[in-house]
C-alpha cells in the first residue's frame, strides 16, 4: 500500500503546533504536481525586512522527503498578520517526517503529521491550478487589506485559511483533524481568494472578524 501523498494532487495536512509547550493542530497544504516545474506566483516573503511584494516570484518545488516533489503552503503568524509562507520550517519538517520518517523523524521532532487527499469533481490539474490561483490572490488581497492574526489563536487563523483555500478551489477534505484545530470550521471571506482585487479597499474585515461571507461583498 503506497503512502498517502505520493500521487499527483492536493493534500490538506495537519501537524502538532511547534514548541514543547504548544498544544493544538496547525493545518497547511501540500501540492504534489508530479514534476519539477517552477510556478510563478505573486508573493511576499514574510521573513524579509522591509516586506517586499513580488508580482512574479519564481517558486521552485522541493523534495518532500522521499523523492516526491511538490510545494508546501501554509498561513503563519508573521508581522502580526495571517501571511502565506511557502516551505515554512515546521510545515516542511512535518512534511518530510511523513514522507520519510526513517530520515527525518525523531523522538523530539515528531509533529504527528496527518495528511488527507483533497477530492474534487474537477480534474487534478484544474484543482492544482485553482489552488495556486487562490494562493496568489490571497497574497494580493491580504496585502491590500491585511488580516490581523487573532489573539490566542481564536478567530480567522491558519486552520481557517487552509480550509478556505480548499473550499474555494472546489475541493473537499476532512473538516476535523486529530487534536485541537482551533477555528478550522471558520472561513475567510472568498474575496480574499479571488484575483484582481489588489489595490482596492474592500469591505472585508477592517479589524473585525467576519464569518458571514455575504458581508464580504462579491463574490460569495
Amino acid at each position: 500500500m503506497s503512502k498517502v501523498g505520493t500521487t499527483k494532487g492536493v493534500y490538506l495536512t495537519g501537524r502538532d503546533l511547534a514548541g514543547m509547550a504548544a498544544i493544538g493542530t496547525h493545518l497547511f497544504i501540500i501540492i504534489v504536481t508530479g514534476d519539477k516545474k517552477t510556478r510563478t506566483v505573486p508573493y511576499i516573503d514574510p521573513n524579509t525586512k522591509p516586506l517586499s511584494y513580488k508580482k512574479a516570484h519564481v517558486l521552485k518545488p522541493q523534495d518532500l522527503g522521499d523523492g516526491t516533489y511538490g510545494f508546501v503552503a501554509g498561513a503563519q503568524n508573521k508581522n502580526s498578520r495571517l501571511m502565506l509562507e511557502y516551505f515554512e520550517t515546521s510545515d516542511y519538517q512535518a512534511t518530510r517526517e511523513h514522507y520519510n520518517w526513517s530520515k527525518y523523524g525523531g523522538y523530539f521532532a515528531d509533529f504527528d503529521t496527518e495528511i488527507h487527499k483533497v477530492t474534487s469533481k474537477k480534474t487534478v490539474d484544474v484543482l492544482i491550478r485553482l489552488v495556486f490561483d487562490c494562493l496568489g490572490a490571497y497574497v494580493d488581497n491580504e496585502t491590500a487589506e491585511p488580516i490581523p492574526y487573532p489573539s490566542a489563536g481564536w478567530g480567522l487563523n491558519s486552520n481557517s485559511w487552509a480550509q478556505s483555500v480548499i473550499q474555494y478551489a472546489g475541493g473537499t477534505a476532512p473538516g476535523d483533524f486529530s487534536g485541537v484545530d482551533l477555528s478550522g470550521g471558520e472561513r475567510i471571506p472568498k474575496a480574499y481568494f479571488t484575483p484582481h482585487f489588489f489595490g482596492k479597499r474592500l469591505p472585508l474585515l477592517n479589524g473585525k472578524t467576519v464569518t458571514n461571507l455575504a458581508l464580504a461583498g462579491t463574490p460569495v
